[in-house]
């Protein structure tokens, strides 16, 4: 609390801070990190992993917000990322693909140095940054396969996910309702109506969580023969509260592919009769409300917005043409504006402000164009490889099949959605596909959450 009441003096202040208040914000991270190594280590993820959507993408419009992220996301990240290292299970079987993540990490760290350029304003910005939004997903996998994040159930890791989704769909309904956000984040309403962020910067981002919310709620209910009943409630709440908050979202890409996942998991799943009964009464549903949503603003500005589908035809054209130059090691980390305005933006009738695009809305092609078909390649493996083990799992042992359901399910809605929108610049989104990787990494049957687990000298067991 008082790191926190020292940082918002800090950001109000409007010139040096006093030594006084820097000794005094020192001395109260001192006592946090104190008092978060006393925690033991899976309590820590989880109460973290619960607090992180309320919090990581709260820096765009809101000075608090700024300093809650930092004291009670950013910084308890770190630690997790220390504990993992000084707490590694001994007993642990690693393949070659276990070290592709810690592989990409490093890759991406090399690129930014070679590149010799800040991918924000200043130096410390650049590393928070760069550990938040690349290095934090591979940091988490380790954690929960190697490190004390073993001991955490792969049930309560979903549970925490779908009681998240839960409160950012009604934060979702309210922001509809109210036009309140919990940080202040009216942007994307200026742009283009009431589309609701909840506590994220970003309706894409919200989208990708509320989808992901009600993925493993599907896989719970139409998968688990045998789930406990706090599982079965808060998946019901989940499908209840979760879809209403991803239309509100008024997002194309979070939509559809949380669609696709749900339509696969209805067919695919033990009840395969009830789940082609639901996609069929959906479908009528649909049928019935169609003159409604014809008129509606979701049609009306979202489904028929031509221009966007255009701005992403034109990127996706000189990306590709970008990438060609150096495809190999890219051209560096956080690079995609200055190689993407060495080509000339193709024509497209209709499209009227293309020279202007500088941002890429298509991750897979920001991997491509900044770290090169070698840095995509580090990126993809280890998806492939864990997530095709984690289905020939999935055949022979049924009583794991809704775990990846799940895992798999949500890195559909992750992965597809990638396609229209840059992750490069979130956090929490990408680091939620690496803890879905690690799950899926469980299901591969060298494993073992009891495995010892080795302590610092200093450290009492």
């Amino acid at each position: 609390m008082a790191s926190a009441a020292v940082g918002l003096m800090l950001v109000r202040a409007q010139g040096g801070a006093p030594v006084p208040m820097i000794a005094l914000g020192g001395l109260a991270l001192l006592v946090l990190l104190v008092l978060l190594v006393s925690v033991p280590p899976p309590t820590l993820f989880v109460g973290w992993f619960f607090a992180a959507p309320l919090l990581a993408e709260s820096t765009a419009a809101s000075s608090v917000g700024h300093v809650l992220m930092l004291v009670l996301y950013a910084f308890p990240a770190l630690v997790l990322a220390c504990l993992t290292a000084t707490h590694f299970g001994r007993n642990v079987s690693l393949t070659l693909t276990d070290f592709l993540p810690v592989a990409f990490a490093v890759y991406v760290v090399v690129s930014l140095s070679v590149a010799s350029q800040l991918i924000e304003l200043t130096l410390a910005r650049t590393l928070l940054i760069l550990f938040l939004n690349y290095l934090l997903g591979p940091c988490l996998y380790y954690f929960l396969i190697v490190g004390p994040g073993r001991l955490v159930e792969t049930s309560k890791l979903l549970l925490v996910l779908m009681v998240g989704a839960c409160i950012q769909g009604v934060l979702a309904i309210v922001e509809h309702a109210t036009h309140w956000n919990l940080w202040g984040s009216y942007h994307w309403n200026k742009l283009s109506g009431t589309r609701a962020v909840s506590t994220f910067a970003n309706p894409a981002i919200l989208g990708v969580y509320l989808g992901i919310g009600t993925v493993i709620a599907v896989a719970i209910l139409m998968w688990h023969p045998n789930a406990a009943r706090p599982l079965r409630r808060t998946a019901l709440l989940t499908v209840v509260v979760c879809p209403p908050g991803l239309l509100l979202t008024l997002t194309r890409a979070p939509i559809a592919a949380t669609a696709v996942a749900v339509v696969a998991l209805l067919t695919l799943g033990r009840k395969r009769l009830a789940g082609f009964g639901i996609i069929a009464a959906a479908v009528v549903a649909l049928v019935a409300a169609w003159p409604h949503l014809e008129g509606s603003s979701l049609y009306q500005n979202r489904v028929t917005d031509v221009e966007t589908v255009l701005e992403r035809q034109s990127l996706q054209e000189m990306s590709l043409e970008v990438a060609k130059q150096k495809p190999v090691l890219g051209w560096g980390l956080g690079s995609f504006g200055r190689a993407i305005a060495t080509v000339e933006p193709p024509y497209i009738a209709g499209l009227i402000d293309s020279a202007n695009l500088s941002v890429s809305h298509n991750t897979f092609l920001s991997v491509l164009v900044e770290l090169g078909g070698l840095g995509l390649l580090l990126l993809f493996v280890p998806f492939i490889v864990i997530g095709t083990k984690a289905l020939a799992r999935a055949r022979s042992s049924p009583a794991d099949r809704w775990i990846v359901g799940a895992a798999s399910g949500s890195l559909v809605v992750v992965m597809l959605t990638a396609t229209a929108n840059d992750y490069h610049y979130f956090s929490l989104v990408p680091a939620l596909s690496f803890v879905m990787l690690a799950i899926l990494r469980r299901m591969t049957g060298d494993w073992s959450p009891h495995a010892d687990i080795t302590r610092p000298a200093h450290v009492a067991p």
